[in-house]
């Protein structure tokens, strides 16, 4: 960590997935830039956050010329619809 920064150059996988470590580091971001954060009794869900990125990128992408592009032919049937 670059001291007074805030800014660390370590890679480590799946760091974030700890609710706890995510809220204290998150927080601690926010508070230096004067922001504050909702509080929330709901824990984060990766897949759920994942689902509605996948169906933000399937609206408002021609999917049809994605696949297209690639050699593919869409396939309609393993569209995942947004919950």
């Amino acid at each position: 960590m670059v001291q007074g920064t805030g800014v660390f150059g370590r890679c480590v996988h799946g760091l974030f997935y700890d609710d706890e470590l995510r809220r204290v580091v998150v927080g601690n971001a926010a508070g230096r830039k004067g922001v504050s954060l909702p509080r929330s009794g709901e824990s984060f869900s990766q897949d759920a956050e994942f689902d509605k990125l996948a169906h933000l990128v399937r609206t408002s992408l021609n999917m049809d010329a994605v696949y297209e592009s690639m050699g593919v032919k869409a396939r309609r049937s393993m569209q995942i619809p947004h919950r």
